[in-house]
């Protein structure tokens, strides 16, 4: 994807995003409505910035397969 094909807020295809905010929080794996919803609330837009990020969650795990480690 070139930059000028960068997508946001709705315009955003992915089922779920990686959320990091402005201050560096990690959200973890959201929907793309629910990251919508915090990043409104924050008054922000969301933006895509990568594409095909692996989906590993925090454990090692695949968060959108459900097989993660458990917690810590």
């Amino acid at each position: 994807m070139s930059t000028d094909e960068t997508r946001i807020n709705e315009q955003i295809r992915a089922d779920r995003v990686r959320l990091i905010g402005s201050d560096g929080t990690q959200y973890g794996l959201k929907t793309v409505p629910d990251a919508l919803q915090i990043a409104q609330e924050e008054g922000l837009d969301l933006v895509e910035v990568l594409v095909l990020a692996d989906t590993l969650d925090e454990h090692g795990g695949d968060a959108l397969r459900g097989d993660g480690f458990g917690t810590r």
